[in-house]
């Protein structure tokens, strides 16, 4: 067979195989949109407050002192006397202590003394690993770690892990009140290339005189519909925004040669159309209209560019997330 025939075959596969992902995609798109139209949300009856926030990340792309980093999250938060654990990061060297472990040691977090575990959503950057999301299970370390039997919140069915077989997962399947003042905004769809159709929650905190406080993992579903959310399920202001908001725009934490995966995998556009400085500045328009006192941004998908915008827009309202730099609100 001639090189011309293989060339022009293999442009054919390609474009085949283009055409498939834009009609998932697309169709993908269509069914967000329509689940989103269609959401019957309630406000929450009696949902109380809490006094005190703080929110300390275990694991983030920067960090503040001799702690291991890597393109994960793991925020550990209290909200008065209940201790939560948002997510157990990446551990993308597969290793045992992860770096959810090594740095909970570091800052001497007992992690045995956790009153309940949010998973965002499935993707490897928050359960642990690439099995992890293979398998739907969540990992802290590739060895065996001890956890207390609490409740496990997830937005996809999941099951246990061997390394941490206690305790095993529940599903959120709508928004729920899980303790006075800290709800969850239920299962929010998302539509990705490649990674398809996605299911993420997010942590909503309502602080006493002062209002909501919106913690997010990757925030894929878009700002403007996770904030849709915290308003429908409460009447109090929005006080801050902490997490990722996935802006890899001008680079990323997971790159392949010139190829930004992140913002690749992560958009619901086609490769070609990916994500844009417009998107970020759209981004922080859509915050600044709800006039929160406190936004912080992950940089484990977002990229150093993105950033400085919001440092630049919120000024002294910004706040950098590190690990082992507490957020005390």
């Amino acid at each position: 067979m001639s090189l011309k025939f293989i060339l022009l075959g293999l442009i054919f596969l390609a474009a085949a195989l283009t055409g498939i992902l834009r009609i998932r995609l697309e169709r993908t798109n269509q069914r967000v949109k329509k689940e989103l139209e269609q959401a019957r949300i309630n406000r929450l009856a009696n949902p109380g407050t809490i006094g005190k926030l703080t929110l300390l990340p275990l694991v983030e792309y920067y960090a503040n002192g001799p702690y291991a980093t890597e393109a994960g999250v793991s925020y550990l938060i209290q909200a008065d006397e209940t201790r939560l654990l948002l997510d157990v990061g990446a551990n993308e060297k597969k290793g045992h202590p992860s770096p959810l472990i090594s740095n909970s040691k570091t800052l001497g977090v007992d992690l045995q003394a956790l009153d309940g575990i949010v998973i965002s959503h499935t993707h490897r950057d928050h359960v642990g690993g690439i099995k992890e999301e293979k398998q739907k299970k969540f990992s802290l370390s590739r060895g065996l770690v001890e956890l207390p039997g609490v409740p496990v919140w997830t937005p996809e069915k999941m099951s246990c892990s061997d390394h941490n077989p206690v305790p095993c997962p529940q599903l959120v399947a709508r928004p729920t009140l899980i303790q006075k003042g800290i709800a969850l905004t239920g299962p929010l769809p998302a539509s990705l290339f490649l990674l398809g159709y996605t299911l993420e929650q997010a942590l909503v905190f309502n602080l006493e005189k002062k209002g909501l406080v919106i913690v997010i993992g990757c925030g894929h579903p878009n700002i403007q519909v996770i904030l849709d959310r915290a308003k429908k399920l409460f009447c109090e202001p929005i006080y801050g925004i902490i997490g990722g908001l996935h802006l890899p725009v001008k680079g990323g934490r997971m790159n392949l040669g010139p190829l930004n995966l992140q913002n690749i995998v992560g958009s619901n556009r086609m490769p070609w159309n990916c994500l844009n400085k417009k998107d970020v500045l759209k981004t922080i328009r859509i915050i600044e209209k709800e006039s929160p006192r406190l936004v912080a941004l992950s940089p484990h998908d977002s990229s150093d560019w993105a950033l400085d915008q919001f440092q630049q827009a919120f000024g002294n309202r910004y706040r950098a997330i590190e690990v082992g730099v507490p957020l005390e609100i």
